[in-house]
């Protein structure tokens, strides 16, 4: 619905990738007005496209004097053909060398987003981690995937396009930032952090990652409909009193357990409710 870019637009996202499997759900003309509507709303975006011309020409988005290019790519439209290879980028091996090398020419960053993994589980497969070291072969600094629905592990890459050794990143699935998913793990994710320095001439790195535990809550302590994206630690600091009056019960219980899905298991160590922040950095190896 169209009221949904009102909320995105609303909580601060200015920037959208558009291919996953879901893109031709509505067919082309579906694709097109949702490229029109983002126009409408000032919120850029990459993955669908309205012609080979629009397809062809990689996104650039210069940030504090760093140059960044964006891509992204779908495994899958759910078997609902493309009647245009140029309104939706799949993962093709070819195309996405292709087009990583020719943002390489380009951009001192290269973001590949790509829409892969297994729905629901928390690795990922060796096709999915082969796909993702050849994007950092052809030229990519951070992938960024998606399509779980659940986190998977992250991890610092060192990767070197021709211009130095360099800290670059990747997250095999980002989980959900919020949805209508109530079954355990889907209501458990996080906001990711990522900070990128460029000192003279040198190579741009990932200088430091870290990411906010978050919660989406579907219910309020009446039992109605609320959704609502929450920091975990700042819901587990409240009060009882507090918890009470806006939590139900079994939810106070699912956000202790939200924190071990996000917090440890990205950490790799468990991190007793004690010593819980609200951003957690992620350690370099």
């Amino acid at each position: 619905p169209d009221s949904f870019l009102d909320a995105v637009k609303d909580a601060g996202f200015n920037l959208l990738t558009t291919a996953n499997n879901h893109s031709m759900d509505t067919g082309r003309n579906g694709v097109i007005r949702t490229l029109d509507k983002l126009d409408e709303y000032g919120i850029e975006h990459f993955g669908t496209y309205r012609s080979q011309e629009e397809r062809d020409q990689i996104f650039y988005k210069e940030v504090n004097g760093i140059t960044f290019a964006f891509l992204s790519y779908t495994y899958s439209t759910n078997g609902i053909p493309v009647p245009d290879a140029y309104l939706v980028n799949l993962i093709d091996e070819d195309l996405m060398v292709s087009d990583i090398r020719e943002a390489r020419k380009h951009a001192d960053v290269v973001v590949v987003m790509p829409h892969m993994g297994n729905e629901y589980e928390t690795y990922p497969r060796d096709i999915f981690v082969n796909w993702a070291d050849m994007m950092f072969e052809a030229g990519a600094d951070i992938v960024l995937a998606s399509h779980p629905h659940v986190l998977q592990k992250m991890e610092y890459r060192k990767v070197d396009h021709g211009n130095g050794v360099h800290d670059g990143f990747i997250i095999y699935s980002l989980g959900n930032f919020i949805s209508s998913q109530t079954t355990p793990p889907r209501n458990a994710s996080i906001i990711l952090h990522l900070t990128v320095e460029q000192v003279a001439d040198e190579a741009p790195n990932v200088t430091e990652v870290s990411f906010v535990p978050i919660w989406t809550q579907f219910r309020n302590s009446a039992d109605e409909n609320h959704f609502v994206v929450r920091s975990v630690t700042e819901r587990l600091s409240l009060s009882q009193a507090e918890k009470d009056a806006q939590i139900r019960p079994k939810d106070q219980k699912r956000l202790e357990e939200i924190h071990h899905e996000t917090a440890s298991f990205l950490l790799d160590r468990e991190i007793p409710l004690s010593e819980m922040q609200v951003e957690y950095t992620f350690p370099k190896p």
